[in-house]
């Protein structure tokens, strides 16, 4: 290594002496000062105990205590204790886990310990706050840093255990008189983030599954988004979203009388993914998105609908911003293509919508009519019944030259209007549930 550098300078001596020699009348002198410093990175990785809120409802008033951990280190142990008289009782508490270092950490371990012969009515569970189970490899961004402070990088835990009032009157009876004394840990560790790992999502799979063997209806989450499994596609993996997602007008419909109440805004908290909260035509019309915000497809009947062939395009299939036909839900779909791209490091091949070809395999096993007036069926028992999470989801497929069809209630429903409102003026309470396409080597 040193002898190339060698050779390096020496070349550049000889250029330097050559441009000296051969133009001595002309001689300039170019420097470059500079000075460089190395600031020694910190670690520091902890509970914070300022942060702990004991759940209203729970059970006593104690609240659980931070320690330092056997090693020396510094708040990195909680305990915690309650006595659970009566079914239904709980105990809940939520506590940030700290990152105020200059390094990215990442979970890189997770054992939790629960009581041998654990009780079926003893519940106990360590998740963040919204309910998502901790991760190998989540990130935990390192501080933000302004002159010399610091100001920690938080995520926030949820800590729950509960005395299930589901309990029988003979497992009552098998509690001895002094009780029971239940133990319960937890661990969760911290690494350095590494640059590899950091950037590739750890999808959680079925416990036995690969991604090779995947069967209708698996359930596969990468963080907080879940996906049911449809089938494969050569060396893909047909994914489908399990909720609807958080975008659109919000209507009141409580019968035929609609009121707007107002419109998810990418200032809310989850905009733009996945929510159970979201379902459209269900009491209120959470999520409603037109298709498509033209009347028509475009102005050329022939060329979008064939009568003997219901089933022709237009359909949206992940192509990027569609520039013509004004699909109104493409932008939502590639949005949260772009969204699981950014924000969860997952490598998506493409994003669409369902079609009647999704819903029609025989993986799948809706049935369909070409006829305007009658309905389509779907499975809503079985392995099929994820199909049915959500009320009201488009379907890419056109009816005819201004209608699409949608899924709903086990029903595949014919003639809808793209746009909000048909000419009747009633709400089409539709919402987005988007598919998207993986390479099995990317699960």
């Amino acid at each position: 290594m040193k002898n190339k550098k060698r050779n390096r300078i020496m070349l550049l001596l000889i250029l330097l002496l050559g441009i000296t020699v051969g133009f001595a009348a002309l001689a300039t002198t170019l420097k470059i000062n500079g000075n460089a410093s190395i600031t020694k990175n910190n670690w520091s990785v902890y509970w914070d105990e300022d942060s702990i809120a004991v759940t209203q409802g729970s059970k006593g008033d104690t609240t659980p205590t931070v320690e330092n951990g056997e090693d020396g280190s510094v708040n990195t142990k909680v305990n915690w204790s309650v006595n659970l008289e009566v079914p239904g009782d709980f105990y809940e508490f939520t506590i940030d886990a700290a990152n105020a270092g200059t390094i990215d950490a990442m979970i890189t371990g997770i054992t939790p310990t629960l009581p041998q012969n654990l009780p079926s009515y003893v519940s106990y569970s360590v998740t963040y706050a919204d309910g998502v189970e901790p991760a190998i490899n989540h990130l935990l961004p390192k501080g933000t840093k302004s002159g010399s402070t610091i100001t920690p990088t938080t995520e926030k835990y949820k800590v729950r255990i509960e005395f299930k009032d589901t309990i029988t009157p003979e497992e009552m009876n098998q509690i001895p008189e002094e009780g029971l004394s239940l133990d319960f840990g937890y661990e969760v560790t911290y690494g350095q983030a590494d640059d590899n790992a950091r950037n590739k999502p750890v999808w959680i799979l079925p416990n036995g599954k690969t991604a090779n063997n995947l069967t209708v209806g698996d359930e596969l989450c990468v963080q907080d988004q879940c996906f049911n499994f449809i089938s494969y596609d050569g060396n893909d993996a047909v994914l489908l979203a399990k909720y609807n997602l958080k975008v659109g007008k919000i209507y009141n419909t409580p019968s035929t009388v609609q009121t707007y109440i107002g419109e998810y805004t990418s200032s809310e908290e989850g905009y733009g993914l996945q929510s159970s909260e979201t379902i459209p035509g269900n009491g209120f019309a959470k999520g409603v998105v037109p298709y498509s915000t033209n009347a028509y497809w475009d102005n050329s009947y022939d060329n979008i609908y064939d009568s003997e062939n219901y089933v022709s395009p237009p359909e949206y299939s992940g192509s990027g911003y569609p520039t013509n036909n004004n699909y109104s839900i493409a932008y939502y779909v590639e949005q949260y293509k772009e969204k699981l791209t950014t924000d969860y490091h997952a490598t998506i091949k493409s994003a669409r919508v369902l079609t009647i070809s999704d819903l029609t395999s025989p993986s799948i096993g809706c049935t369909d009519t070409p006829s305007e007036w009658s309905e389509g069926s779907c499975p809503t028992t079985g392995a099929t019944a994820f199909i049915n999470n959500n009320s009201l989801s488009w379907i890419a497929t056109a009816q005819n030259y201004e209608k699409v069809k949608y899924l709903g209630g086990g029903t595949i429903i014919n003639g809808n209007y793209q746009g909000l409102f048909d000419a009747s003026d009633r709400i089409n309470a539709i919402g987005v549930r988007p598919v998207i396409i993986v390479e099995k080597s990317n699960l």
